[in-house]
């Protein structure tokens, strides 16, 4: 048993500092605000921890990440490390390529504070480790002083900034800014971008689809491969889920047939359309404006049977597919019911 834990422990380590080193290649705003807390006794795995030195030091002469660059640092220094240590970089970086060359978000916030806690721990376990070797070797007030000189990594609380400082306003300009979310079409240009960090909601009076429309925006996330926690005050989990697959899967909870209406023009209803497309040659206005008494709606829309349950579960299939590990669904219906709302 023992084996099996420690060989898990080594692929969640590896697995964080890559995270960490990816951030720092791709990120400016991560190396600025990382670069002064950075050890590289921090980082366990060799090659990694040879990638981020690269990185702090390409930062630190030119303020940017590296981004593509890094392979050219690559290829100068490849040649003073180790064959098997040449290796891993190569493979690292080859996967790092593939993996962000269509990423359309990066989230600096979160790579920021998994950095700024994994050196915490990083720092805390090096610090035991000293303390325990001077115990061992009987030096005692040196061990406890290396716990009183002891620094925490720790999280910004607050900020302040001189706002006319040159370099914050250099900063300010330089800052990257990725499109995080934004509605398609004509609605998405109406609202425009929505930046990480923002708070938004929909208002509007009881029963006019808020709750429809933050489904909505929770879809439009995972089709921007976002991850999506969607939680609900008021719905059971399986009324989201009925709502979800409606949206998904064309999924209808009734046996009835579905009308879908076919929308017109006036002209083409009047008879009076001039358009080469127009393929038809009927109209349903009489000259007076007036429906003809022997026109029937239903035999100008599509008139189908309701998604069965196979078609449904085939289109959520095809969808989660694609996007299982995006989304996350919580209810808290006895939230509004325990408050008397």
């Amino acid at each position: 048993m023992t084996p099996n834990r420690i060989i898990k422990r080594k692929i969640i380590k590896g697995d964080i500092e890559k995270r960490i080193a990816t951030a720092g290649i791709i990120s400016t705003e991560f190396c600025r605000e990382i670069v002064t807390i950075f050890k590289p006794e921090y980082i366990q795995v060799d090659y990694i921890r040879k990638v981020l030195e690269w990185v702090f030091e390409y930062y630190t002469e030119y303020r940017k990440a590296p981004k593509k660059q890094i392979q050219d640092i690559f290829t100068v220094e490849k040649d003073e490390m180790r064959p098997e240590q040449s290796e891993l970089v190569s493979g690292f970086l080859t996967r790092l390529s593939n993996e962000y060359e269509d990423k359309g978000s990066f989230n600096v916030q979160y790579a920021r504070d998994m950095a700024k806690d994994y050196f915490n721990k990083r720092s805390m376990q090096l610090l035991f480790e000293r303390g325990l070797g001077l115990l061992i070797k009987n030096k005692t007030e040196k061990a406890q002083n290396s716990i009183t000189t002891y620094k925490k990594v720790s999280k910004d609380l607050g900020n302040c900034i001189n706002p006319f400082d040159p370099e914050n306003v250099i900063n300010f300009l330089n800052k990257e800014y990725d499109m995080f979310f934004r509605f398609p079409n004509a609605f998405g240009s109406l609202v425009g971008n929505l930046k990480r960090s923002w708070f938004a909601s929909f208002m509007a009076p009881p029963k006019r689809g808020k709750s429809w429309w933050l489904q909505e925006t929770a879809v439009q996330g995972l089709f921007l491969k976002l991850k999506v926690l969607d939680v609900s005050l008021e719905m059971s989990l399986d009324m989201m889920e009925e709502r979800l697959y409606k949206r998904i899967g064309g999924y209808s909870d009734g046996k009835e047939k579905l009308v879908f209406p076919v929308f017109d023009c006036v002209r083409n209803q009047e008879g009076t359309c001039k358009l080469d497309k127009r393929t038809g040659n009927k109209h349903i206005l009489r000259s007076d404006g007036k429906v003809m008494s022997s026109f029937n709606p239903f035999h100008m829309g599509y008139n189908v049977d309701s998604f069965g349950i196979f078609a449904s579960i085939d289109s959520i299939h095809v969808f989660s597919k694609i996007f299982t590990d995006n989304i996350t669904s919580k209810s808290f219906p006895k939230y509004l019911t325990e408050r008397g709302l």
